[in-house]
Parts: C-alpha cells; structure tokens; sequence
C-alpha cells in the first residue's frame, strides 16, 4: 500500500482506519501526512520524481495517506502542467520500485484491471499475452515503430508483450490513473489555515519554476500544419510526449528556422525534463552534433502511420509538412 498507494487496497485502508476529512488533517496526528503529501507535490517539481526511502516503508500509514493529500494539492493549484509532472513523477516511482521486485509487476497490472495472461501459444514462450484494448488504452504506438499493431503479433484480440514491455504499459496507466484523481473538482472548499499555508507554499514554489520555463517568444503558429500545431500546445501543456513525437516536434521547428534556446524553452515543460539530454539530443536533430546531418520532420504518410496526422482543409494535396500553407 506504501508503494503504490493509488491501490483499492490502500483506498480501503484509508477509509476503514481514518475518519478522514480536511477539518481533520490539521489534527497533530495527521502533520507528518499532510508534511509527506506536501513533500510528494515539491519533489515532483523540483526533482521530477517522488523520492521513496526505507523510511517510508516504516512509517506506511503516512505513506498512504498522503498520496491523498498531494492529489488534493495538486487539484486546488489547479494547473494541467503541474498535474502531469506529479502523475508522472508518481508514475515513475511506481516504475523504480516495480524494476526492484518484478512479482510486483503482475501484482500492480491487476490491480489497474489490466487483462493479460502468460502465452502458451507455440512461438510466443515467455510473453505475456494482454487485450487489445488495453494495449491501445495507453497509446503504445506512439512510443516508437516497434510498439506499432503492425510489429506486434496480434492473436485473437490479444497482444504479446514482454515483462519489460508490460511494465511500461503499467507506467502509463499509473499515470492516467493519478491525472484522473487530480481531476477532482475541489472548487468552493474551504480549508483550514494550516492547509492553505501548504497550499500557498507550493504555488510559490510552482510559480518560480513556470518563470524559469517560459518560451523565450512565442510561436507564431498561423502557418504551422495543425498536426505540429497541436504537438507544440502539448508540449505546452506539460505533456509528456513520446520520443517520437518529440522528434518529430523539435526537427519541425528547427527546419522552419527556429533557434535551438526557442526549441529548448519548449522542451523545459517536458514533465521529466534534463536539460543536459534535451540539449544533446536537440543539438543531434539539428546537425550540430554527431555527422553533421540536420533531421527533417517526417513526411504526411509517415505522420498518418504514427497516428499524428490531424488535418484541415489546408491539407489538401500536400505531402509533408512543410508545404503547409494556410490561404491569407
């Protein structure tokens, strides 16, 4: 329950052993709670990952009842940005701790009603045959070629995935699980003093990190294709984009001239941001590194095979990106 408190099991822990309401959190035997959730909410801004040590496996009822407290947090700072930093965040820690006991991971899958089985089919031994459904539910095509349906062995309404694999696919959904929860609506509550002064201490905190995060100018996007358009507000909107998507995104900008700060003000909302591997990862996209060759963005059809292609009436009998041009 301390490790993946978003658990029903945890959910019925909280409900039968807590007479919970945000009156009292402000009982002294709820600070060290409402402290930890305070800190899950700071450590997925500044560190981008909810940190978890032997200790809070020791102390596990403040463990999980904290996990409330930050979505709730979360949910009255009311910002998409910071909701997918902290789904992610929590998201990946989830991840660090399943890669450290693999049972888990079979565990932590049913626990999201995800529907897989060990395959017994000859040629697919030691995979893990999931539904359909759930494999597309997280939008694994976008995360690369091999994730697409038509790299994958399809049998009848079922996928074959890997330990490896299905991990991943967990990750995702742990994170649409937590974004789901900060969704809550929290309009109109009234909090106690202490609670507003948390409040008010991570919104200084938030609001210092958007000011470092801002674009440098903002793009002029009336000539941009929708598809790029649409990639860029994601960005925006702290979105974490697949690797694909963020090359295809970064390639686009650079080609139309925008300027490698312009590019890496954007990729600062990523919500698991490292500026050294953006930078050497933007500056490989732009030929500065490596052989010297400038990567182009891909091409309308390559655009429609990742599922990235949203089109408009401007579309119309262009085949890349680039011809792209919006009548005046």
């Amino acid at each position: 329950m301390a490790k993946y408190p978003f658990s029903r099991e945890a959910r019925d822990f909280v409900e039968e052993h807590f007479d919970l309401g945000i009156a009292e959190l402000t009982e002294p035997e709820h600070l060290e709670a409402v402290e930890r959730g305070f800190q899950r909410v700071h450590q997925s801004i500044t560190h981008k990952e909810v940190l978890f040590e032997a200790q809070n496996m020791i102390h596990y009822d403040v463990e999980v009842v904290s996990f409330p407290i930050a979505v709730m947090l979360v949910a009255l700072i009311n910002d998409d940005l910071l909701r997918n930093m902290f789904a992610t965040a929590e998201a990946k820690r989830c991840a660090q701790l399943m890669a450290q006991n693999g049972k888990e991971v079979l565990d932590v899958a049913r626990e999201l009603d995800l529907s897989f089985r060990t395959a017994t089919e000859a040629g697919a031994e030691g995979l893990l045959a999931i539904r359909l459904a759930d494999y597309l539910s997280c939008s694994p095509h976008r995360w690369g070629e091999s994730w697409r349906l038509v790299s994958r062995t399809l049998n009848k309404g079922e996928v074959y995935v890997t330990d490896h694999e299905l991990a991943r696919i967990i990750e995702e959904r742990i994170k649409k699980a937590v974004l789901d929860r900060t969704r809550a609506n929290v309009e109109g509550v009234r909090l106690p003093p202490s609670i507003t002064k948390k409040r008010d201490e991570l919104v200084d905190v938030w609001k210092e990190y958007k000011a470092k995060i801002q674009p440098e100018a903002r793009l002029d996007q009336r000539d941009m294709p929708p598809c790029m358009t649409r990639l860029v507000q994601r960005m925006t909107e702290g979105e974490n984009l697949s690797h694909v998507e963020r090359r295809t995104a970064v390639s686009y900008l650079s080609t139309i001239g925008k300027t490698e700060e312009e590019i890496m003000s954007l990729l600062r909302y990523s919500p698991d941001f490292d500026e050294r591997v953006a930078r050497y990862q933007l500056e490989h996209l732009m030929g500065v590194r490596g052989r010297g060759k400038k990567y182009l963005p891909p091409s309308c059809a390559k655009m429609r095979t990742y599922g990235l292609c949203f089109p408009d009436k401007w579309c119309r009998g262009i085949r890349h990106p680039l011809r792209y041009r919006r009548a005046s």
